[in-house]
Order: structure tokens, then sequence, then C-alpha cells
């Protein structure tokens, strides 16, 4: 295997859970590790196999997740149409489900926005963290980066973009357990 391009798992756990926004698929590779948060990866908008490689990697070092969002890939049909924030309440609610703990939330490309809404949704002692993991999630730089964030595991991501600097700074003041990532 090629560290750049890794491969999708060859086994992998499948789980649904059934929620108030839908039913959600969640796909499950590794084990958890003591002190290590488990990673919830969150899908940019309409397929998630693209990120199969990229949860085979995360899953050789910790438990990692990838969640299907209501509607889109292999989860379920909402009840009714979903907008970027309600996506938001669909990932915590699956999270509240799944009671994980302290887990690290990436989203990828519109993904990143939804983690940003499940971050500000839950709080809790830094619990969730949001990240863009903005290169090609086969990219060997995608893993470096996350696991630079994994490290330091915090309640830090990047707004999601792009934002006029008045959206991005009321966002803010409605969620002063968000910060902006340095870059």
């Amino acid at each position: 295997m090629d560290i750049n391009h890794p491969e999708a798992p060859d086994r992998y756990e499948v789980t649904y859970r059934n929620l108030p926004c839908g039913r959600m698929r969640a796909r499950t590779v590794g084990r958890p590790v003591r002190g290590v948060p488990e990673v919830v990866l969150v899908q940019g908008m309409a397929v998630s196999d693209y990120l199969m490689p990229a949860l085979a990697r995360l899953g050789d070092w910790t438990r990692a997740h990838l969640v299907d969002l209501p509607g889109l890939a292999g989860s379920g049909d909402p009840p009714h149409e979903l907008n970027v924030p309600q996506y938001g309440e669909a990932v915590a609610a699956w999270l509240d489900a799944a009671a994980l703990g302290r887990v690290f939330v990436a989203g990828h490309s519109s993904g990143a926005q939804v983690a940003a809404h499940a971050t500000a949704l839950r709080p809790r002692d830094g619990t969730f963290t949001g990240v863009d993991v903005r290169a090609y999630p086969r990219d060997l730089a995608c893993f470096v980066r996350m696991h630079r964030d994994l490290a330091r595991v915090r309640p830090v991501h990047p707004m999601p973009g792009p934002l006029d600097p008045e959206t991005a700074f009321a966002f803010l003041d409605r969620h002063p357990n968000v910060r902006l990532a340095p870059q």
C-alpha cells in the first residue's frame, strides 16, 4: 500500500441508529485506545465512500466512525429537507446515541460546516472538535494535519468557508466554545 493512497478497510462494522432526523448509518473501524479520542468523520454532501481510505488510516490509530448524513449515502431519508445546522443537530444526536465519550469530529468539505454546528451544540468539556480536512482525504498531508490536531485535542475548528467577516464574527459571538484554528 502506498501511504499517500491508502486503501479502503477490508473489514468494518456497520450500525444504524433511528433518530428523530432519520435513520443514520455509520461504518466503524479500529479499536478504542486508552487516552486517545475516537474519531468521527462527517461526509460532505451526497456520497461518503470516498472517505473509506481515510477511515482505514484513522482506524490504524484509534477507533474511527464514518457517519452518513440523513438522506445521503447509506442513511435513510429525513422527515423533511435538512439545512446545514439541522445536519449538525443530526450529528449531535448521533453522537449522543452512540455515547462515545470524548471524540474528535472531522468534517470534509461541506461536512466541516456540519461538524462546526455539531461542535457548537455540544460544548461539554471541550468534547467535540471540528476540522475542515481541505486536502483530498487520500493525501498524506490530510492525516499529518489531522494527527497534529488530535495530539492537542481542544475545542478548535476553522470557520466553515467561505464566509464574510461579519458572518464569521457573529458565529463566534454566538458560540464562545468555538475558536478559529491557526493555519
